[in-house]
């Protein structure tokens, strides 16, 4: 995925939350929770597209984990989840809260926002995740082979070879298991990225509803505001990474001779599959009008200057 939202340089917080959580869980003891409590509770004031993200996260990872072993039995496990909770809705709501207690004017807000926008989800094409537009040596194979009419600003390429890695793992009982636990945490994500209508080829079924949808209408604070649906590629990286890793795993075992060869070259493969030409960084004009403004003066006091995307 090519780093235009600015929510991809702060996505390792949820590797991150998620690493404390499942360290404390196993290790009960109070300075994990605490830390897993308070990252996460600080991870409100980074980006709240980043935030909800993390939320469903880490509410699929741990249901993920109350279903290993037996922990949903365990007392001391969910004593450990109670007390996170806590510690996290505590210092989140001091970022939160100002929003979750003016209901109305943030309900206003988004429908203001979505009729400007004529309730038109963007980066929602499912063709996005199999077609690599700008990668200068498959890209053009690949938008022959699915009929693929335009190439667009964003990709949210997920590899081939990562797929197959995938696959491979799931017909290995050695890795099978993890790949199903983590994958219980991709396909709502990747559902969530395709947005609340079924887009093929910028081609919207209204016919055929996602869950976005209703999602939007049962949590309008949480889902509304993702216009653009990109935004949840942010909670699909992790666990398709983690799925393909646990792929190579396989395939490494199954070798079992050269596996540093094995790595170097997959991961080779990788990067000449996934690489991209970043195309021009100039400014369209009408989103230079900002700059042109402030450097003429014209923003005296109460004086309306026109933001960049579009914003007054």
């Amino acid at each position: 995925m090519r780093a235009h939202q600015p929510d991809i340089s702060t996505v390792a917080v949820i590797p991150i939350c998620l690493y404390l959580l499942e360290h404390a869980i196993r290790e009960k003891k109070w300075k994990w929770v605490v830390s897993a409590g308070v990252f996460f509770g600080l991870c409100a004031f980074f980006s709240l597209y980043l935030f909800v993200c993390l939320v469903l996260s880490v509410a699929l990872r741990t249901l993920v984990v109350l279903g290993q072993d037996g922990n949903w039995r365990n007392w001391r496990v969910w004593r450990v989840l109670i007390a996170f909770g806590i510690i996290a809705v505590v210092v989140s709501l001091i970022r939160v809260y100002p929003m979750i207690s003016r209901p109305g004017e943030l309900s206003e807000a988004l429908t203001k926002e979505a009729e400007e926008l004529h309730t038109v989800e963007t980066d929602n094409d499912l063709l996005m995740s199999f077609v690599n537009t700008a990668n200068p040596f498959f890209g053009g194979v690949q938008q022959e082979m699915w009929g693929y009419s335009h190439g667009l600003e964003r990709t949210y390429y997920l590899s081939y070879i990562c797929i197959g890695l995938i696959i491979f793992g799931l017909l290995r009982k050695a890795v099978r298991r993890q790949i199903l636990l983590w994958m219980v945490v991709f396909v709502p994500f990747f559902v969530l990225r395709l947005g609340s209508f079924l887009t093929i080829n910028d081609v919207t079924n209204f016919e055929v509803i996602l869950p976005k949808f209703y999602l939007n209408q049962l949590l309008p604070m949480m889902f509304k505001s993702f216009h653009t649906s990109g935004h949840f590629q942010i909670g699909v990286m992790l666990p398709f990474a983690l799925m393909a890793t646990y792929g190579l795993l396989a395939l490494m075992e199954w070798v079992k001779k050269r596996q540093s060869a094995i790595i170097f070259i997959v991961l080779m493969m990788v990067l000449v599959e996934t690489y991209v030409v970043l195309g021009s960084k100039a400014v369209p004009e009408a989103e230079s009008i900002f700059y042109t403004q402030l450097a003429e003066g014209e923003h005296e006091r109460g004086a309306l200057i026109t933001l960049p995307m579009g914003r007054e």
